[in-house]
């Protein structure tokens, strides 16, 4: 078994948890605050405490002062893993971020199931992540109508042409696009550099997708930045934004281009 299937595995198995629990949806009482078109360019920084192809990225963490760190450095929003098992993170992890800043939030997670949704705009997310390769067509379809319904603004990882097709073939109905228009939030459409079977990682892939993706949508590259280079690369290509994480705690520096 690949450790994306582990994963999902286990997934399902704390969603069933979930849905067996006494979880009864209550609307934020806070406005969404989502990621906008800018002339800058833009990062998320991520907060992750572990992955499954590293281990333990941050020895010493402190979550607070990683939020204020990010925010002195101009990240434009921060992303917080909330699985336990496998990246370090919790639920109660991304709660303590809501309370530490006012930047846009994106809740990163295997969404699989609608409570999950439900959940992550009860915990006042901005964001909120959804993984092609591991939804069906129907599935993403639904989700993406229910995370705007919830005003979260949904960001579309995409790792592969077929997966960047499907997208936006979802994002282009006219339901989808009436949905778009009523809640004004513009989807971000993520080109993952890190394949999720294998977890090896190709900034190629960010350069040979970008091209597809329409300026109606923002689109961001994740994963595999560790230098200024890459950064150069990136922008370069046209993206409105990146997102960070172990590049960050492994190069600190990477901040400063911002």
């Amino acid at each position: 078994m690949s450790i994306l299937n582990e994963i999902i595995a286990n997934k399902r198995l704390e969603i069933e948890q979930l849905q067996t629990s006494n979880f009864k949806f209550t609307p934020p009482s806070r406005k969404s605050n989502q990621l906008i078109k800018s002339t800058k360019p833009q990062f998320i920084a991520e907060i992750k405490p572990k992955s499954p192809s590293s281990g333990i990225i941050r020895s010493h963490f402190d979550p607070e002062n990683l939020v204020l760190e990010f925010e002195q450095s101009g990240a434009s929003g921060i992303s917080v893993l909330t699985d336990a098992k496998y990246f370090g993170g919790s639920i109660e992890l991304f709660k303590k971020i809501r309370k530490a800043t006012k930047l846009p939030l994106l809740r990163k997670d295997f969404i699989l199931d609608e409570i999950q949704i439900y959940e992550t705009a009860q915990i006042q997310a901005d964001l909120i992540l959804f993984i092609v390769k591991i939804l069906t067509e129907i599935q993403l379809e639904n989700f993406l109508a229910l995370a705007l319904e919830l005003n979260l603004q949904p960001l579309i990882e995409v790792n592969t042409a077929n997966e960047l097709d499907l997208a936006l073939k979802i994002l282009g109905t006219s339901q989808t696009q009436e949905m778009i228009q009523k809640s004004k939030i513009m989807p971000i459409i993520g080109v993952n550099n890190r394949n999720l079977e294998t977890f090896e990682i190709d900034l190629n892939n960010s350069l040979e997708l970008k091209y597809a993706i329409s300026d109606q949508y923002l689109s961001f590259s994740l994963s595999g930045i560790k230098n200024t280079a890459d950064l150069d690369t990136i922008f370069q290509a046209n993206f409105d934004g990146v997102l960070i994480g172990q590049g960050l705690a492994e190069n600190p520096k990477l901040s400063n281009y911002f």
